[in-house]
């Protein structure tokens, strides 16, 4: 997905069963070439963010610091990892959301295109589709 999309890194994040931490089960680095897991994002950190990504179809911003949804996980998290632009899109299970598919750049881009967005859908479905195998 980091070639298609013209992102550098690609994610898929879990949450806790009671919705309270997100955790990376796999995060590919296409400048590194690496893969890593494990990092943890509490919730309760974040409520605007996470309220976001829990009512939306996907999340997109071109610019991270200056957006209100991110502008608190920009110092705790995304400016450490050098994360400027991202699109994330909810990992959904008959209603439920399980997940969170990541798309970062560490660009700021002008504006991210609502067709790459779509466009991108499908595979939070098919991950949604994987993870219940």
């Amino acid at each position: 997905l980091t070639h298609l999309s013209n992102f550098e890194r690609c994610g898929v994040w879990l949450f806790d069963k009671n919705k309270s931490i997100l955790t990376c089960k796999n995060l590919y680095s296409s400048k590194l070439k690496t893969f890593c897991a494990g990092q943890q994002i509490a919730l309760s950190a974040f409520p605007i963010y996470f309220e976001k990504i829990k009512t939306l179809r996907y999340l997109s911003i071109p610019n991270v610091r200056e957006d209100e949804t991110t502008s608190a996980f920009y110092y705790a998290y995304l400016k450490d990892h050098n994360i400027n632009s991202l699109i994330h899109l909810p990992i959904i299970n008959n209603g439920e959301i399980l997940g969170v598919l990541t798309l970062a750049s560490h660009k700021i881009r002008e504006q991210i295109d609502k067709t790459t967005c779509l466009e991108l859908i499908p595979f939070s479905d098919i991950c949604s589709n994987w993870l219940m195998g």
